[in-house]
């Protein structure tokens, strides 16, 4: 039970690492954060459709959050409703 348990939690946890990773090189994240903050576009559909679509790769995530450099600021966010 115990190497069941483990081996189900490692496939999770690699599941939610390559969403990530996914995410985090999508060309609309990456040119997100290629532009000055002053720059950036007040229109973030693209970045919207991108966590929305994040957000469908796996029923357990409910919110995604993007963070600035220093991951000290939250600068957009996609909570789905209950």
């Amino acid at each position: 039970l115990t190497a069941q348990t483990a081996t189900r939690i490692e496939s999770y946890w690699d599941s939610l690492y390559n969403i990530t990773t996914a995410f985090c090189y999508s060309p609309t994240v990456q040119q997100y954060f290629s532009v000055n903050s002053l720059n950036r576009l007040p229109d973030t559909q693209e970045l919207t459709s991108v966590f929305s679509n994040t957000l469908l790769l796996n029923d357990r995530i409910l919110s995604v959050y993007l963070y600035n450099a220093d991951a000290k600021e939250k600068i957009f966010r996609l909570i789905l409703p209950y």
